[in-house]
């Protein structure tokens, strides 16, 4: 995988160095990197501007950042190189999560490179078996975790990385608008029974039972919902984060059901291209520059379906059924989706 996807690909993978055994042992070497995604965030603030909102050059580099993560997702993804000796080839990471990107000083940026490493769960598939990594392998480590581990069906797929890619960008925007503090608040209010591990963690979404079958509910947390409201009224808020906001919602932390599908990465990158060339428009300044929190109206029309119907996989229903009466009963209304149906939304 790391001599697949590199840096000499793409400047946000990283690159191995050279390979080599040391008193019988195998031994890889890396660039070294001063901080990962979390330790930057606890070392660094963004800087504010006289506008009050955070500083126009240092956006203009997060979007960059943004996007080139990105970029280097969609080359795992579509890795459609000669070498491969395929154009049906597909990838996926299969562990993205701040300690898995990595912060370095950079000759042609001096704010820096945010570079995508651990491709430990990397895998490589052709078309007909895309997305076939069963969901059972996935240590049971919450975090960046998305629902379909614990679903009949699901698959470590493309989908599986943009559900955590998204969990981390809104990590980020916690962080851009509230410093680190916010981006700790925002893990404390996550924090909630796991029903599959029986400890608290700080995941991103619930199990619930389903009142009217013995099926369950999955759905994206009240909390996490909230959060993403509460960004947007943030006082630093901009334009590009109300549009960065509204595409980590709309197409990356959503439950997979028949009516929705997440964002492809290719269309993530097409979507943060856009507005990587707006926030570089020194004609359009005000897009990153210009403070304009902002409610979400009542009812909130920007809101997807949120809550699916689905049933659990064997081990996550034995432990659903061991501890039953820990699990929230679901009132509302919710998608129902059948395993035939996840496996078609993870896009195999």
């Amino acid at each position: 995988m790391l001599t697949r996807f590199s840096g000499k690909d793409h400047p946000c993978l990283i690159t191995l160095l050279s390979a080599f055994t040391w008193k019988g042992r195998f031994r890889l070497l890396f660039p070294c990197a001063k901080y990962d995604l979390d330790e930057f965030w606890a070392a660094t603030t963004a800087p504010i501007g006289p506008s009050g909102a955070i500083d126009p050059a240092y956006m203009r580099w997060v979007s960059r950042q943004i996007r080139g993560l990105m970029e280097a997702l969609k080359f795992i993804h579509d890795p459609h190189r000669k070498e491969l000796d395929a154009s049906d080839v597909y990838g996926k990471h299969g562990d993205l999560k701040p300690q898995n990107v990595l912060w370095f000083e950079s000759p042609t940026d001096e704010r820096g490179i945010l570079v995508i490493t651990d491709l430990g769960l990397t895998e490589v598939h052709r078309d007909e078996s895309k997305s076939n990594i069963p969901n059972a392998n996935v240590p049971q480590t919450p975090g960046y975790r998305p629902p379909e581990c614990d679903i009949e069906g699901g698959d470590i797929s493309r989908a599986f990385d943009i559900w955590t890619m998204g969990c981390l960008f809104l990590e980020k925007v916690c962080w851009l608008l509230g410093d680190n503090e916010e981006r700790t608040a925002f893990a404390a209010k996550r924090m909630k029974r796991y029903v599959m591990t029986q400890v608290r963690s700080n995941i991103f979404f619930d199990i619930q039972a389903h009142q009217n079958s013995n099926r369950h509910v999955v759905k994206v947390k009240d909390s996490v919902t909230e959060c993403m409201r509460s960004l947007h009224e943030k006082e630093r808020c901009t334009e590009f984060v109300h549009d960065f906001l509204d595409l980590i919602h709309k197409e990356m932390v959503i439950i997979l059901s028949p009516s929705k599908k997440r964002g492809t990465s290719e269309y993530l990158v097409q979507k943060l291209s856009a507005m990587h060339e707006r926030a570089m428009d020194e004609t359009d300044v005000d897009y990153i520059a210009k403070c304009c929190p902002r409610k979400w109206p009542e009812p909130d029309p920007r809101q997807v379906p949120q809550a699916v119907v689905v049933d659990l996989n064997s081990k996550a229903k034995e432990l659903a059924t061991l501890y039953v009466g820990l699990l929230a009963p679901y009132k509302g209304s919710a998608e129902s989706m059948s395993t035939a149906q996840l496996v078609e939304a993870q896009g195999k």
